[in-house]
């Protein structure tokens, strides 16, 4: 397979991946991705960004990109493990790239454009990201969850119980899934590290 045409974005120092079906730039130690690594798409659109020790884990921050350049995913490893806050941007126009949180969490409000986790240590389940999950506008104003309490007692236990099913549903679900969470952010799962612990943050390379 020819190789294909560099974009003028694209450093002359970059390779191109055949079975990634991108460019890749980074630096390589035994064998084992360590430092910066970064990551675009054929068309020259940045796809990811992250950082492994030199023990070839990821360890550091870490970014992942909508084809429009917005950041979609964004948090930080260690050793292999999404620890403290990570951050999931929904784009302002079309994406290749999946709802990061959909199988841990149940589906966001209408108006949320981030919504925000807390993986703490990264020695917790996926299942626990539930209880820390915070939604924003697109103006960065926190979306409350609504007040029952003015609600007509029938209606209030109404939505109670949906909001319990919901939980109930989201809980099944993350125990079921197991997260890609790699050096390039990618899909989600046990906060410890994705299965295909990778080369870029979620998803075991992004």
């Amino acid at each position: 397979m020819p190789l294909p045409t560099r974009p003028p974005n694209v450093p002359a120092e970059a390779s191109w991946n055949a079975s990634e079906n991108e460019w890749e730039l980074g630096t390589k130690s035994n064998g084992k991705c360590v430092g910066t690594w970064t990551w675009w798409r054929p068309s020259g659109a940045i796809v990811c960004r992250s950082t492994f020790g030199d023990d070839g884990t990821l360890d550091g921050p870490f970014q992942r990109f909508h084809p429009n350049g917005e950041v979609c995913l964004e948090g930080t490893y260690s050793k292999n493990r999404p620890v403290g806050i990570h951050r999931w941007h929904f784009c302002s126009g079309k994406s290749d790239q999946p709802y990061f949180f959909a199988f841990i969490l149940s589906d966001p409000p209408d108006e949320a454009r981030t919504v925000v986790v807390d993986y703490k240590d990264g020695t917790g389940l996926n299942v626990d990201l539930i209880d820390t999950a915070h939604y924003f506008d697109a103006a960065g104003v926190e979306i409350e969850p609504e007040d029952e309490s003015v609600q007509p007692d029938d209606e209030a236990q109404a939505t109670k119980a949906t909001t319990k099913a919901k939980k109930a549903t989201a809980k099944t679900k993350a125990k079921k899934t197991k997260a890609k969470v790699g050096a390039k952010a990618r899909t989600p799962q046990k906060a410890k590290a994705p299965k295909k612990a990778s080369r870029r943050g979620s998803s075991q390379k992004r």
